[in-house]
């Protein structure tokens, strides 16, 4: 059991409900917070490898309705995580034998497992991809509009 005081699998987010239809058919929680999407700006604090992995990444999961103000900080943690991976598999392939390439290589395949298990919590995953249904927009008519004035 965690320290949170819950025990078993975390709760999938509702967004993430909501692009898979909801398959258990379970009501959606009312009241949950609903933090206001993100405008995909990059945090400033982002090291140039994190930047261009956001650059790729982030404006899919905004589309999608995942990247919310709430969220930046852990999708640019994961960022981040990419951004060592990579420079750490460079310093393997520059000298791939050794015991410095061993230590490199935990630490590497480490930064690789925490950014997988932060992007999980955004739908990065081949099985979570195959279980979204995502509509598209719906294009916003003159009606509409009124209707919500």
């Amino acid at each position: 059991m965690s320290g949170t005081g819950q025990s078993g699998r975390r709760p999938k987010p509702t967004a993430l409900k909501l692009l898979t239809g909801n398959p258990g058919k379970r009501p959606l929680p009312k009241g949950e917070p609903k933090p206001a999407l993100s405008g995909a700006a990059a945090p400033e604090w982002l090291s140039p490898q994190g930047r261009v992995f956001w650059d790729r990444n982030a404006p899919m999961i905004l589309a999608l309705g995942l990247l919310t103000e709430a969220d930046v900080d852990l999708f640019a943690t994961a960022c981040e995580q990419d951004a060592l991976y990579r420079r750490l598999m460079d310093v393997t392939l520059k000298a791939p034998f050794g015991k410095r390439a061993q230590a490199v290589s935990v630490r590497m395949n480490k930064a690789l497992e925490q950014r997988n298990r932060i992007l999980m919590q955004f739908g990065f995953s081949p099985s979570a991809r195959a279980k979204l249904s995502v509509e598209p927009p719906k294009e916003d008519n003159e009606f509409d509009r009124l209707f919500r004035s």
